[in-house]
């Protein structure tokens, strides 16, 4: 699993129909505010146990935003409910996209269950990067993506990057409405090519938003949400 954050201070054709679902996720939605982003760094994993065993209720507290995200991305690829639940208390909001209804931790658990937990990025504000840094997760990662799936977050060229990345801020800004300091998170999960050849359903990267907030010396998750970005609108 890639992790790539900035400093917190608590611490194709496919491309094409993404960019107009993510245009009608967001359209009630001014310019995206702009964030003051750094060179990007990669943080101090977890700890080696983070992932198969839960932390202490209210764990998340004492982490930097940078860790909290390794530790739920940990969890997720471990498909560790324990350690999910843990890291989420108190509970945050979690809803699906496109949807007002709250949702248990083990939904979230069961909609990344089928993929591969491909990279963690953390942000302050709304970030003006996520279709570059998606698409950097992509090439890293290689043939473990099916190469349908890569080819549609992959922006073709600069001017399609510049529109991809603008048009995620202005989605970002739309689901989370973070302010200019606020905690932002994004864990991409992707389906990878190893699976029954008789499995032909269609197969899409899930996506998980998170919005934190500094606390008890630490910070903590307050809302996610999470799916497909193309569902909420078929």
């Amino acid at each position: 699993m890639m992790m790539r954050s900035n400093p917190s201070r608590c611490g194709g054709s496919r491309l094409v129909l993404i960019t107009v679902a993510l245009l009608l996720l967001s359209a009630t939605v001014a310019a995206a505010q702009a964030t003051r982003p750094a060179a990007a760094t990669r943080p101090a994993p977890a700890d080696a146990n983070a992932s198969s065993s839960a932390p202490a209720a209210g764990a998340a507290r004492r982490l930097n935003w940078p860790d909290v995200l390794a530790r739920l991305g940990n969890a997720l690829a471990e498909k560790d409910v324990r350690a999910v639940t843990a890291l989420l208390d108190p509970p945050p909001l979690i809803r699906a996209f496109g949807s007002d209804a709250a949702q248990p931790a083990e939904r979230l658990l069961a909609a990344t269950m089928g993929g591969k937990v491909l990279s963690v990025h953390a942000y302050l504000g709304v970030p003006m990067t996520v279709a570059t840094d998606v698409a950097a997760d992509l090439k890293e990662a290689g043939d473990t993506v099916p190469q349908t799936v890569a080819q549609g977050l992959t922006p073709a060229d600069d001017t399609a990057a510049r529109r991809a990345n603008e048009t995620a801020a202005a989605w970002v800004a739309q689901v989370l409405k973070p302010g200019p300091e606020e905690l932002v998170g994004l864990i991409l999960v992707c389906p990878t090519d190893r699976r029954d050849p008789s499995d032909t359903a269609a197969r899409h990267a899930v996506f998980v938003l998170i919005k934190g907030v500094a606390a008890g010396g630490g910070c903590a998750i307050q809302r996610i949400h999470f799916g497909d970005p193309l569902e909420s609108v078929r």
